[in-house]
């Protein structure tokens, strides 16, 4: 497949960008941009057009769920965490983004305690070659999949409220006890109640044979697969002596 990099296929407008400190930004109603998204609302604009942003430093790099690119459209302030991409009229402004939100940077940012994708780099970035009406096909499938994404996602909280409601129309407010139902104690209703060693794995492992589940996986009464890290065959016996988590036991954060 034939390729453009970002400096063939956009214009950079970096130089356009101007960084103002909280203190001195008048509240207002055009977006103030930065690495990840809004940072607040200004009085005045620097661009008025339909442009791609892509994280320089601060960004989510490496991350699977949050993007390094974002798309914005019309009046907006963009401060200089972030590079300003323009679209060249053979290049759809939603397929730019979209090939590069979740672009594998690992080996192009650089920095310690603040990653940082400098605009060497950024102009060296890959984005496949395709007819205008291609990119729009992609776009409009891509498009597509978020929404019903987003549909399921609302379908799935109508019903968590009426799980919630059902539960209350059960049981009514526990420490009041409406029902009169028997009550126990934790100790007498489980075979066993294990807690983990209260210490941080020595390192996480590309196998993923085991899964290490940590508070920030538990959401909602479900375990969120997409954050999981492993750990090695060593560690992981280490942290199972007291107990092998079995189906059909409840982790509590």
């Amino acid at each position: 497949m034939e390729f453009w990099t970002v400096e063939q296929c956009c214009d950079i407008l970096d130089s356009q960008r101007v960084p103002v400190t909280e203190s001195e930004r008048v509240k207002g109603r055009y977006p103030y941009y930065g690495a990840n998204g809004v940072q607040d609302h200004v009085a005045d604009f620097l661009f008025d057009d339909e442009l791609v942003l892509v994280a320089e430093d601060g960004g989510n790099f490496g991350s699977t769920t949050k993007p390094i690119a974002y798309r914005v459209s019309g009046k907006c302030w963009v401060n200089n965490h972030a590079h300003v991409l323009k679209p060249h009229e053979d290049v759809n402004v939603d397929y730019l983004c979209y090939a590069l939100m979740y672009y594998p940077v690992g080996n192009m940012v650089n920095g310690t305690t603040r990653k940082k994708l400098n605009q060497a780099d950024l102009r060296k970035m890959k984005v496949p070659v395709r007819p205008v009406e291609a990119q729009e096909d992609i776009v409009r499938n891509i498009q597509n999949t978020e929404t019903a994404i987003e549909n399921r996602k609302r379908v799935l909280a109508l019903l968590d409220e009426l799980v919630k409601s059902r539960f209350v129309e059960m049981f009514g407010d526990a420490s009041k006890n409406p029902h009169n139902y028997r009550m126990g104690v934790m100790v007498d209703l489980c075979d066993a109640i294990v807690d983990c060693p209260h210490s941080t794995p020595q390192e996480y492992v590309a196998n993923r044979t085991h899964p290490a589940i940590r508070t920030t996986e538990i959401h909602n009464g479900q375990i969120e697969w997409s954050t999981m890290r492993y750990v090695s065959e060593s560690e992981y016996q280490q942290r199972v002596v007291r107990l092998i988590p079995q189906a059909g036991d409840i982790v509590y954060g």
